[in-house]
């Protein structure tokens, strides 16, 4: 079981390497050549579905994050970033979904509720959204996502005819 711990180890090294020198393709495939012959747990499954999103391969990163919320459905990281993919391919109701049950885990994580403000923004729920965003704030008040989409919430809240 050993060498089955070191081999996986440097696979995520190898992955890493190569992601931090801008070979996203090449540390993508890392992990399939993980997946098809070594491991099929939630680490692996949420770093493939966080290497295929940054490649904006959307809908294969839902059924990777979808993969390791399979293997621990207490990931938090994967129901996040579940959420954003699902905001990003216009699927806000599945999005709030997952921004709900992430925040079910840890109503004190603050791209949680960013999250589900996106997702909210997306369903044309500003008030909603703007509450998320602030509470997403008041967690880390350095969230530079937050801050811009809250004011994207509060521009849209505003009356057309106000300057």
């Amino acid at each position: 079981m050993a060498h089955i711990a070191a081999y996986n180890s440097a696979f995520h090294a190898g992955r890493a390497l190569l992601f931090s020198r801008g070979f996203v393709e090449r540390s993508h495939a890392c992990l399939t050549v993980a997946l098809l012959h070594l491991y099929h747990g939630a680490s692996i499954w949420y770093h493939k579905g966080w290497a295929l999103s940054k490649l904006q391969k959307h809908e294969e990163a839902v059924r990777a994050y979808c993969r390791s919320l399979e293997c621990d459905p207490d990931a938090l990281p994967s129901w996040v970033n579940l959420g954003t993919s699902l905001n990003i391919l216009g699927r806000f109701g599945e999005a709030l979904d997952a921004g709900d049950l992430a925040l079910a885990l840890d109503s004190g994580d603050a791209h949680a509720w960013n999250m589900k403000g996106d997702a909210q923004m997306g369903m044309e729920r500003y008030e909603e959204a703007l509450e998320a965003y602030n509470k997403a704030l008041s967690i880390d008040p350095e969230h530079a996502h937050a801050w811009y989409s809250k004011g994207v919430a509060l521009k849209r809240l505003r009356p057309a005819d106000t300057p």
